[in-house]
């Protein structure tokens, strides 16, 4: 691995990435067309949100045992497992949808197992990053990575209110396995150009690899701290992903929801590709106070006011800090991890840091749903977007004073070193 050349290891995690970028805007196509789905025969917040949980809860949990199997198996093959299993989750709620079920759980249970396979292709994903390239393109990878999430924000919703408005859910569920295909095949190609990691030959003792792990954690304050700063992040994005969808669609049509989500998820696009094509050798500890701070500040105002230019500009500003804030958290924590911990240890840190996730996923759709026969006074609601935008601006007050008052004491602190 040390006689290649650092750019045709990037080159090889370009060429795998391309195929995580279509497998993005596949899932995003499913999701957008899924939650659109549920809520117009719901008609309720509440099942959106169950929607979201069934998308995410397996796939956290169970992330410590694929982190697991991440340091002892080759992560390229874990991969490929994943994304096939996940594929045929997506056939499985295309099949239900063509016996014309009226009730819902095809798309719960479809996703609740398309989060089982996805457990296994987090933690090899991330780990591989790190087989793949030098610390040096730690920053241009994380930059690159956030774009291709972000493609799911900007292309997917867009796509699939054209394909929804034109063709049926099945054929956007079609979209989606196709992407999924792709990505399997760039990931086979670049499998057998690269050194797999060392296989360990020892028994599989989960427990005990997790217990050694979280004490990798727990010994070290550095990675604590970020613990905290992205799981409390996780938290404030769960609310606004459980809570944006029903605030739009109660004034405005899916049509317009796409536009939305696309238009403010181009800032995500744009700050993505400076990342990727720019920033190297920054202090991200900086970035990431600076950035954190603008995120809770335009997360706030999303809620405000029931007008769609005005949640589009609050909500492009969100998504235009988040790449450097996830970019700066996860450049400091492949930094402080040791290779020969890397699936573990990043498993653990998904999971936990996606517990505020799932939490605010359970219980805002219900709070949104039981304060909306409470919220509205005499003359209207009590702020413009009702009882989700009050959800929103009352959650946005614990996110400014977490970037205010939280961040500088890791500034102050070396907990660990900045990217090269």
């Amino acid at each position: 691995m040390s006689s290649i050349t650092a750019d045709t290891r990037f080159t090889r995690f370009l060429i795998i990435l391309i195929g995580q970028l279509l497998s993005r805007v596949g899932c995003g196509l499913s999701a957008f067309a899924l939650g659109v789905h549920v809520y117009q025969n719901s008609g309720s917040a509440t099942a959106y949100s169950m929607l979201l949980l069934s998308a995410f809860l397996p796939s956290v949990l169970l992330n410590p045992i694929g982190g697991v199997l991440a340091d002892r198996y080759d992560r390229k093959l874990l991969m490929i497992i994943s994304d096939t299993g996940a594929a045929c989750s997506i056939v499985f709620i295309m099949i239900m949808l063509q016996l014309d079920l009226v009730s819902l759980w095809p798309a719960y249970g479809g996703l609740l197992a398309s989060s089982i396979c996805m457990s296994l292709h987090s933690p090899a994903f991330k780990a591989s990053v790190t087989d793949l390239i030098d610390p040096k393109d730690y920053a241009r990878a994380g930059g690159l990575i956030q774009l291709a999430e972000a493609s799911r924000f900007l292309i997917s919703p867009i796509l699939a209110a054209v394909l929804l408005s034109r063709f049926s859910l099945t054929v956007v569920l079609a979209v989606d396995v196709i992407t999924f295909a792709a990505a399997v095949v760039t990931v086979a190609l670049i499998r057998g150009r690269t050194s797999a990691q060392p296989v360990r030959s020892d028994p599989i003792h989960v427990y005990r690899d997790l217990r050694a792990a979280l004490s990798y954690i727990t010994g070290r304050p550095a990675i604590l701290q970020l613990l905290l700063l992205a799981s409390s992040l996780t938290c404030f994005t769960g609310v606004l992903q459980s809570l944006f969808g029903p605030m739009i669609l109660s004034f405005a049509d899916e049509r317009t929801f796409g536009m939305i989500q696309s238009t403010a998820a181009l800032g995500m696009i744009l700050s993505s590709l400076f990342i990727g094509m720019v920033q190297r050798g920054a202090d991200q500890k900086t970035i990431l106070s600076a950035a954190l701070t603008a995120a809770a500040v335009s997360f706030t105002c999303i809620g405000l006011y029931e007008d769609a230019a005005v949640i589009t500009i609050a909500a492009f500003v969100f998504f235009t800090t988040l790449p450097f804030v996830n970019t700066a958290l996860e450049v400091l924590f492949r930094l402080a991890i040791d290779q020969q911990m890397q699936g573990r240890v990043w498993s653990i840190i998904s999971c936990v840091s996606q517990l505020g996730l799932l939490l605010a996923l359970a219980l805002t759709g219900f709070c949104a749903d039981r304060l909306s026969v409470t919220c509205t006074g005499p003359s209207g609601p009590w702020i413009a977007g009702g009882a989700n935008g009050l959800l929103l601006v009352l959650s946005g007050g614990p996110f400014i004073l977490l970037a205010l008052l939280g961040l500088p004491s890791l500034r102050s602190r070396h907990t660990c070193p900045t990217a090269a």
